[in-house]
């Protein structure tokens, strides 16, 4: 199989065994009690889903394709794919 790094929402909904309709996949989630708003994660994200708000960072689901780019990239561990 590939590197999750390296497929495309569809390519993983297929890995998963999603089926496409309805299917839930996984995306990267800020802990908003951590956050610092760097930026590191808006910086290293391919799909721009990171998104300041208030004084926070928040994914939006729909963007994310779960890379892994801006949890590796956050100096705090402040976020987790799941």
């Amino acid at each position: 199989m590939s590197d999750p790094k390296e497929l495309c929402p569809d390519e993983l909904d297929a890995a998963s065994g999603g089926s496409g309709a309805g299917f839930s996949h996984a995306y990267a989630r800020v802990s908003p009690e951590l956050c610092v708003c760097c930026g590191a994660c808006a910086s290293e994200c391919p799909s721009d889903a990171p998104r300041r708000s208030g004084d926070a960072y928040e994914i939006d689901p729909d963007l994310c394709v779960a890379c892994g780019a801006c949890a590796d990239a956050c100096p705090i561990g402040a976020i987790r794919i799941s």
